[in-house]
């Protein structure tokens, strides 16, 4: 049975989870984000992009030590 728009019957769903197995990471973490990208006004958008970019970087402080390589270029 074929996904939602998808006519050749590949399932995209099975195949972004087989490219991460193929990977095999070590650790995988799934991060959704809730959001209003749709509303009107300035400071409502900002107010979600901080709380954005405020989660990314406390996940990065909790995970990587501050001498870390990756955690300098994850945070330039």
């Amino acid at each position: 049975m074929a996904t939602d728009g998808d006519e050749a019957g590949t399932d995209p769903i099975g195949a972004v989870l087989g490219a991460i197995r193929e990977m095999k990471p070590s650790v995988f973490v799934h991060a959704v984000l809730n959001a209003s990208y749709s509303t009107a006004f300035l400071a409502t958008r900002f107010r979600e992009a901080l709380y954005n970019f405020t989660a990314l970087f406390v996940m990065v402080d909790t995970i990587l030590a501050r001498d870390n390589g990756s955690r300098l270029l994850f945070t330039i």
